[in-house]
């Protein structure tokens, strides 16, 4: 019969087996099994110093899976790291790429592709989908309505 060490770290393989983790929702997923705090402990102390826990390599990965499968803006994308227990100077480090360029380049390109899947037709409609679209994503109001122009107004030309 295994200890609760084995149980707990087995548990842990498994979670991480999907995807990558940060040390903190491994500790909660712990936490809702009911180990104890020194099995949760041990635990993530053998996982961090084994590497398969690391909040940078997670943060990271984060960032570049969010920025090329389900793009979002750079605040939504720190938003759901600090959610997930990322420390803030971590974050700060994995979200350094994305500048202001950047992420307009990513709002145009998703409003662009969401463009294609709306029914043409009413106007003020297709601005209010876009625009809610991309506030969903996290895109800031100016930035949002700047794009949703620059989007429409392309469009028309090549019609």
């Amino acid at each position: 019969m295994k200890n609760q060490r084995d149980v707990a770290r087995d548990y842990a393989f498994l979670l991480l087996k999907f995807r990558m983790r940060s040390r903190k929702e491994i500790e909660e997923r712990l936490k809702k099994k009911k180990f104890s705090k020194h099995i949760i402990e041990n635990t993530l102390d053998y996982l961090t110093g084994t590497g398969y826990i690391d909040d940078q390599v997670f943060a990271r990965a984060w960032v570049r899976n969010r920025i090329n499968l389900k793009p979002r803006s750079r605040n939504l994308l720190q938003y759901e790291l600090l959610k997930k227990g990322v420390a803030k100077q971590i974050i700060d480090t994995a979200v350094s790429d994305i500048n202001d360029e950047t992420e307009y380049l990513t709002a145009r390109c998703i409003a662009q592709t969401k463009l294609k899947k709306i029914k043409p037709g009413q106007e003020e409609k297709t601005k209010a989908k876009l625009f809610g679209y991309l506030r969903r994503r996290g895109f800031n109001v100016n930035l949002s309505l700047q794009v949703i122009k620059e989007v429409l107004n392309y469009g028309r030309k090549s019609d």
